[in-house]
């Protein structure tokens, strides 16, 4: 699935990452599924991909140093395992200073 979204996504946005990610248009929904003839588990994953796509929200990062990228781009691979309240706190003492 996750392959998917990516897919769409670069081909909505022409490239990956550095987009200010232009959603999909909403007719493209139904071309994509009759050009393709998505049906059964293709086409639930394909509509499941597609209103994510739509529904997304998105960074514009392409006017940003490439380091800042990555380390970006890494925190967001990882943030399921991050400690939110450390975040919060980090945050919190930064608005402090």
């Amino acid at each position: 699935m996750r392959q998917e979204r990516r897919w769409l996504n670069e081909a909505v946005c022409g490239h990956r990452y550095q987009c200010p990610c232009i959603k999909p248009p909403i007719e493209w929904e139904e071309i994509i599924i009759n050009e393709y003839g998505l049906s059964g588990t293709e086409l639930e994953d394909f509509r499941e991909a597609f209103f994510d796509a739509k529904n997304s929200e998105s960074i514009d990062i392409s006017r940003m140093a490439a380091s800042d990228k990555e380390l970006m781009l890494s925190f967001a691979r990882q943030f399921d395992s991050i400690d939110k309240m450390a975040i919060k706190r980090l945050l919190e003492n930064k608005r402090e200073d």
